[in-house]
């Protein structure tokens, strides 16, 4: 039976370390509620086994963010002032 691997690049490991202190710190703080599964150069987030968001790393050192509709749909982001002050910044959104 084949192993699953799951694992970030080195340089992706090094992005993710610097880019989401916060999110770790987000993650360790919320008594179980929300989990980061890593998976082949990408990351799940999980909120009480649901998921959440997939994280994609992106060249170069950009990533793309694909959020559940469950956890966006009705939320501040979900809105076209948000999705104006994105372009904005010249950031994507997916």
């Amino acid at each position: 039976m084949p192993t699953i691997q799951r694992y970030l690049s080195e340089k992706n490991l090094k992005r993710f370390e610097t880019d989401f202190k916060i999110l770790v710190k987000i993650v360790n703080n919320s008594n179980g509620e929300l989990d980061i599964a890593i998976r082949v150069n990408y990351l799940n987030i999980y909120y009480k086994g649901n998921s959440l968001a997939k994280i994609s790393f992106k060249e170069p050192d950009k990533y793309k963010l694909e959020i559940h509709n469950k956890f966006f749909v009705g939320t501040t982001a979900d809105t076209p002032k948000f999705n104006e002050k994105v372009a904005e910044s010249n950031k994507t959104v997916s």
